[in-house]
């Protein structure tokens, strides 16, 4: 049975994004993130919230543990779903903030050589 849930989102008032919020229902409380992800000097991100596609792998967890006790073609069914709608989130992120290349992709690329 789904549960009435309330949310608050948040926009940036000068970009107009996304800038945190939090949802919540019986059991469950979310902060979303607010604003980009923060990498801090020595490489580790400081997240200050929820991002979507951790929820996402949370509810996937919990269906698997439930599908491993009572197996069923939903449960499959929404696991999959989730997994491809995380794929889906991280081939957004990549888009947007292409990871940089590794020093050996770029020694491949620079000799003609990217399959290698």
């Amino acid at each position: 049975m789904m549960q009435p849930f309330y949310s608050t989102h948040f926009l940036d008032q000068v970009y107009g994004t996304a800038d945190g919020g939090t949802s919540y229902a019986a059991g469950f409380a979310v902060g979303w993130q607010a604003g980009p992800i923060e990498q801090l000097d020595d490489g580790r991100y400081n997240p200050n919230g929820a991002s979507v596609a951790t929820v996402l792998a949370v509810a996937w967890d919990r269906i698997s543990f439930l599908a491993t006790h009572d197996p069923s073609e939903e449960y499959e069914k929404a696991l999959t779903l989730i997994q491809q709608a995380v794929v889906a989130l991280q081939n957004r992120e990549n888009r947007l903030n292409p990871p940089a290349p590794t020093a050996s992709e770029m020694v491949l690329e620079a000799i003609g050589n990217e399959d290698a």
